[in-house]
């Protein structure tokens, strides 16, 4: 059953501080977003909240408890769509099948999960109850379900809605990772669920860049504000400028935007792999293009065809690759 999180309240001490840290943005987002998302904000932000620069730090902070009802979080994740039938429903269908998915990732080669005939895998009711148990003792911070997030309400558990895959994602980093001091920066990051994850479980993350649209910085910002001193920077997708990332082996995340961002964006973004601060990117995004971005043939002209390429097993159409 779906229902929604508890009120959560976020101190205004956050957002002013926000604003003290990382300011407001300097240009207009209208270049760093593609035809994709101002569909998705004319449909869901007739308002225009997510323009919330100039209004007081308690306005703002009411709009971020209130960020998965608002349409503030759409496009990222589950939220005002979901108060429609068919958005419910799309996502009861495929929540079942995710955590069968997950729990067999988790555990490979149990009893009975694979067919010569067919490479489906349904999870029994106990397998279920394991997974959904451990998603419910995943650990985030308090913070990440602000907003009033979805939950799914299971087996006497109940997990954030969104949580199965992101942790699926951060398990391949982490594994990927494992012998690796990790300095991510993360691009189109969303509602800040994966790194959050990523910020918690990980205690050699260190200087981390966070770049995206405004409404979701800020919420990045409040998810993450436990875990600050893992955090460098906090950067406006249209402020962004080659030098404000210095170093060198950072390795760029992205889950589900690429190919969403403005062509123009990513040629900025993809600079830093070319002045040698960025040294690999870790990519979970699918690959019809159609319409949109084609950032793969960027990152191919850059590291040559990926070190790692896998379809993923959660969700169907979309491949994990690492460009190393």
């Amino acid at each position: 059953m779906f229902k929604r999180y508890k009120n959560i309240n976020i101190p205004e001490s956050i957002i002013n501080t926000y604003f003290k840290e990382v300011g407001k943005p300097l240009n207009k987002e209208d270049a760093s977003i593609s035809s994709i998302w101002v569909k998705v904000f004319n449909r869901y932000d007739k308002s225009s909240s997510r323009y919330l620069y100039d209004e007081p730090s308690h306005v703002i902070k009411n709009l971020y408890e209130n960020f998965f009802q608002n349409g503030l979080s759409e496009g990222a994740c589950a939220g005002q769509a979901m108060n429609e039938f068919s958005g419910r429903y799309k996502i009861m269908k495929r929540e079942k099948k995710r955590l069968s998915s997950l729990f067999l990732h988790l555990n490979p080669g149990v009893d009975k999960s694979y067919s010569r005939f067919s490479n489906s895998f349904k999870a029994n009711k106990g397998q279920l109850k394991s997974i959904t148990n451990f998603l419910s003792k995943v650990k985030i911070s308090r913070n990440l379900l602000s907003g009033n997030p979805w939950m799914n309400d299971i087996n006497d558990d109940q997990y954030l809605l969104e949580i199965v895959d992101h942790y699926y994602f951060f398990d391949i980093i982490d594994k990927y990772h494992k012998s690796i001091p990790l300095k991510p920066i993360f691009i189109g990051e969303g509602s800040g669920i994966l790194s959050n994850i990523l910020l918690n479980y990980r205690e050699d993350v260190r200087d981390s860049v966070f770049i995206d649209l405004g409404h979701f910085l800020l919420r990045q910002y409040i998810a993450n504000f436990d875990q600050s001193e893992k955090v460098n920077a906090y950067v406006y997708a249209q402020d962004f400028e080659i030098n404000k990332i210095t170093g060198h082996g950072y390795t760029i995340i992205n889950q589900d935007s690429f190919p969403e961002i403005p062509e123009e964006s990513l040629n900025k973004y993809f600079q830093l792999i070319k002045n040698k601060v960025v040294s690999r990117v870790m990519s979970y995004n699918h690959l019809d293009l159609r319409g949109h971005s084609d950032y793969r043939k960027m990152l191919v002209s850059y590291f040559g065809e990926p070190k790692v390429r896998f379809e993923s097993p959660i969700r169907p159409g979309y491949f994990i690759e690492i460009f190393d």
